[in-house]
């Protein structure tokens, strides 16, 4: 809205800057909430652009390209959202932890490149947990710098589009101690294929913890 009142108002200046003053906040708000994401660059180009546009009297056709751009900062946000986790029903808070494990007596057959490799796993827990307060959130995808090449190549896009699964937060928690109840919990083996990442289920497996 402050957008289309600086490009098609009549009465700019005193209102263009009232508006600018609080898109700015707004701006600064999201970055400490959110952080930044590249769906949000068109909207914070923007911003940059309104403040060197209110000072012109600007041509209808800028205003009309300048009207898609905003478009696209509106559009770009709602078709890529940040992934939200449906809230857990059960009663238990959940904890998670990934281990690594090695195997050096299995020959690893995936790397013809290197013959000496052996079989190495990750395995990840999801369990009913002592609740702690300031307990850190599991992350939906760990040392997502380090991910993010190999999951774009899957993909068959660049990597750094899907760098904003980062700010996904997860219902469970690193490394909380189990849950000291009486009540004995099932153990359930789940794997998620060669083409996939247990990423992907993280809901399903907090449901079942």
């Amino acid at each position: 809205m402050g957008s289309i009142q600086i490009l098609f108002g009549t009465e700019k200046k005193d209102q263009t800057k009232l508006l600018l003053k609080f898109i700015f906040p707004v701006f600064l708000i999201h970055l400490f909430l959110e952080q930044y994401r590249w769906q949000m660059f068109p909207a914070y180009g923007s911003m940059l652009a309104l403040v060197f546009l209110q000072k012109y009297s600007i041509h209808s056709v800028i205003k009309f390209l300048f009207f898609i751009w905003m478009g696209l900062s509106v559009f770009l946000p709602a078709a890529i959202p940040i992934i939200k986790m449906p809230d857990l029903s059960g009663p238990y808070t959940i904890g998670s932890t990934i281990n690594h494990w090695v195997d050096e007596s299995r020959m690893e057959w995936f790397t013809d490149e290197d013959p000496d490799d052996i079989r190495q796993i990750m395995v990840q827990f999801w369990y009913p947990a002592e609740k702690v307060k300031k307990a850190k959130r599991t992350p939906y995808v760990d040392n997502i710098n380090t991910r993010i090449k190999s999951i774009g190549i899957a993909g068959g896009f660049p990597g750094v589009l899907v760098k904003h699964i980062e700010l996904t937060k997860t219902n469970s928690y690193i490394d909380l101690e189990a849950d000291s109840g009486p009540a004995p919990f099932p153990i359930i083996i789940f794997s998620h294929g060669i083409t996939s990442m247990r990423y992907l289920h993280t809901s399903f497996a907090e449901k079942l913890a």
